[in-house]
């Protein structure tokens, strides 16, 4: 699996991105990515109309390529359902750390 990652926007404006292979990974770290990414439903989220952008929120563009299936997700900050959220706070930590 391949994630491309990027935060964009808050009070500072800053960017942060990252691209991840799973099969780069050390298997727990590949097999938690593909636990988060599971529980997203990326395809629900995908196929979500994308909600007006806000002032001082981040706003997250995430890709995920899986096998023959790529989904591209855009949300805003006050728009990630629960089910994505430990995804993307775990993306923000793994882009940090690189």
């Amino acid at each position: 699996m391949r994630i491309e990652f990027q935060r964009s926007g808050g009070y500072a404006g800053t960017v942060l991105a990252t691209s991840i292979d799973t099969g780069e990974l050390p298997d727990p770290q590949a097999e938690e990515l593909t636990q988060l990414v599971e529980r997203a439903d990326l395809p629900a989220l995908a196929g979500r109309p994308r909600a007006p952008g806000a002032p001082d929120r981040f706003q997250y563009d995430l890709a995920v390529t899986l096998e023959d299936d790529r989904y591209e997700v855009t949300l805003g900050e006050a728009e990630v359902p629960e089910t994505a959220r430990p995804l993307l706070d775990r993306l923000v930590e793994l882009a940090r750390q690189r």
